[in-house]
């Protein structure tokens, strides 16, 4: 077991799986769970879903429109599932939605029928897919148990104006009960995430729209309507392409990291304790980035910030005390087309590494973090 402590974003899931000490987070498009000993890691991306177990890697590469599964070492073949299970895929979680204590793979789809593939410990299901028959521009989805009932609910991120709107999906002992509109106010929604901003115990919704900006609407206790009808908060931001949600001062309050990929400055709202944000939120990048997570690359207790570009070389920035942060400094010149970057530690070493997506139809680039951050190795 691996000593040395890796700062990520607070979690907000209850489930019963039976790893020791399980954290997860989902923002945007990509997403990451991890244990106490790292060694169950799993990371997975929009258009390319990458799993761990005790140690094994597999990818799902959605951009070839079927799932490919095989073991990952940055350059290893990949085999590929018999079936096609998913077509457009723009946003994936891991979440035990069975209760049976295994992960189970959520893909949601461009205008097409969402899949849940169920997974065994060992491998995910293909063939025994779960569909739920829904055709929503769907860009991002987020889990978490939404109306206290112990079961593993989720939230769809859907792309349009106020005729298609978000989606709750409560689990019910049945399955998936019809879905319940939410968030009807955030129109063009890129990324959902859920997680509890105001210390009630209840995970709240936090929408960000390339239009609108961020929304955040606390969970009202109700299971049948979980969240109000208009935002709780709003902060104007347009041109918002990511969200990551992490304590980034240590003030045991969440915060919002949000990637502008328009015209804007990617941001720093620093949450409050009651489901607010700061209204003067900070600068920390310059803006024109697709994806965005966060983690102590450099193992001083802050997190840090790693930025995606859709084109163009991918880049971090070392958060110094919480509240000053330094320049956007290189991982690769040129890099992967990012849709969705992960943080987790490939190699065992004690420090976090790094995954991003490529949208451009090539396979996932591994950047190994040396020496904190001074320097990566790239595979493949």
């Amino acid at each position: 077991m691996n000593s040395r402590k890796l700062l990520l974003p607070k979690p907000f899931l209850v489930t019963a799986i039976s790893f020791s000490a399980l954290f997860s987070a989902t923002f945007s498009q990509a997403s990451i769970s991890y244990t106490d000993n790292l060694a169950n890691a799993e990371y997975y991306l929009w258009r390319t879903t990458a799993t761990v177990y005790d140690g094994k890697i597999s990818l799902q590469n959605s951009r070839a429109k079927k799932p490919l599964f095989g073991p990952f070492r940055a350059d290893s073949a990949y085999s590929q599932l018999s079936s096609s299970f998913t077509v457009s895929p723009r946003g994936a979680a891991l979440a035990d939605l069975d209760g049976d204590s295994y992960l189970d793979l959520l893909v949601v789809n461009d205008g097409y029928p969402i899949r849940i593939f169920p997974g065994n410990g060992a491998t995910l299901l293909g063939a025994s897919a779960i569909v739920i028959d829904q055709s929503f521009p769907s860009r991002s989805v987020a889990t978490g148990d939404v109306d206290g009932d112990g079961r593993i609910d989720f939230v769809v991120g859907n792309y349009g104006d106020n005729t298609i709107p978000n989606q709750f999906y409560p689990n019910s002992a049945g399955g998936f009960a019809a879905p319940v509109a939410v968030a009807p106010d955030s129109q063009n929604t890129v990324a959902v995430a859920l997680a509890d901003l105001n210390g009630d115990r209840k995970p709240d919704l936090v929408t960000a729209s390339d239009m609108a900006g961020l929304k955040i609407y606390l969970n009202t206790g109700v299971a049948a309507s979980p969240f109000p009808a208009t935002a709780s908060f709003a902060y104007g931001a347009a041109g918002i392409s990511a969200i990551s949600l992490c304590d980034m001062n240590l003030d045991g309050f969440l915060d919002i990291v949000a990637a502008n990929g328009g015209g804007g400055p990617d941001s720093l709202y620093t949450g409050v304790g009651d489901g607010s944000f700061n209204l003067s939120p900070s600068m920390i990048g310059y803006g024109g980035h697709s994806a965005v997570a966060t983690g102590d690359i450099n193992l001083d207790g802050y997190a840090d910030v790693v930025f995606g570009r859709s084109g163009g070389s991918p880049v971090w920035v070392m958060n110094i005390d919480g509240n000053l942060f330094g320049g956007e400094q290189f991982i690769d010149e040129g890099g992967p087309t990012a849709s969705g970057v992960a943080l987790a530690d490939l190699d065992a070493d004690g420090d976090l590494d790094m995954v991003f997506s490529d949208n451009g139809g090539n396979t996932p680039t591994a950047y190994y973090n040396q020496n904190r951050g001074f320097n990566f190795i790239r595979r493949p």
